[in-house]
This record gives C-alpha cells, structure tokens and sequence, in this order.
C-alpha cells in the first residue's frame, strides 16, 4: 500500500507541527505539498521538510491527483471557505479546531462531508478528556446556570 500524498495548508505554528508530523510518517503518509499565503512562510517550511511543491494559493492544490488528503491548518476565519473546497474536490481531510465559530456553518459542513462522503477529522485532543465530559453532562442537565459561550 501505497502512503497517503498529503497537502498542508498554512504554514503557521500549528502547520509546521502537523506539516512535520506527516512528512515523519513516511510508511503511512507523505507530505507532497505545503500552502501558505506568506511566500516566505511556505517555502520555509517546504525546504525545512524536502517539499518541492509551494504555493500561497491552497486551491491550485484541490484539483491535483497526486494529492489525496489535505490538512487544514489556516485561520479559524477561512476554514469554512477552505474545507468546502477540500471537500468539493473529494479529498481527505484533517482540520485544525474549530471548525468555525458558526454552529449554523459547521453544520454546513458536516452536511457536505455527509453528501460527498470525504473522510474528516478535526484535531481536538480534549474531546474525549473526562472532566470535558463532565462539564458537558453539567451544562446538558441545567446545573450550571444560562451558558453564554
């Protein structure tokens, strides 16, 4: 089996780390391609890796073959713009929390995962965290008072 040919999207903090983590994983993945609006950015992080494709535009990236899965690693305020177009194109998809701050355009999204049938997953390592849960229940049952946020 071949290794999974990914593209990272936004060459910030958290992409460098996701970016690194998929370029070490090379039985399971391969880090094909990196994309950041700040050109110095993106080739920084494509060289640091081996990466020869760069480019400040995630969308030239959408419609290449060789490319499979994306992980989305831009601003909070473009990641419902940038994961419609990951899922239009059919590619698999990791994207950094949150989805947006918008229940109404997670929703969305969930709903274009579900008709186009593109695996996604949002990197949020407290969803399963005990006291998360626990506060949850709390909220559910009323015993916390008018949640705002």
């Amino acid at each position: 089996m071949s290794p999974l040919r990914c593209a990272v999207f936004g060459a910030g903090r958290i992409g460098r780390i996701h970016a690194a983590n998929v370029a070490r994983h090379v039985d399971g993945a391969q880090l094909v391609a990196v994309a950041d609006i700040d050109p110095v950015a993106g080739r920084t992080l494509a060289d640091h890796l081996g990466v020869s494709t760069v480019t400040t535009d995630y969308a030239e990236l959408l419609h290449r073959d060789d490319i499979e899965a994306v992980v989305v690693c831009t601003p909070t305020s473009t990641h419902y713009d940038v994961l419609l177009a990951s899922i239009a194109a059919g590619k698999a998809i990791f994207a950094e929390k949150p989805i947006d701050l918008a229940l109404s355009r997670i929703d969305a999204i969930n709903a274009a995962v579900a008709t186009h049938g593109v695996p996604m997953m949002v990197g949020f390592q407290r969803r399963y965290d005990p006291d998360f849960a626990r506060v949850q229940a709390m909220v559910e049952a009323g015993a916390v008072g008018d949640v705002q946020i």
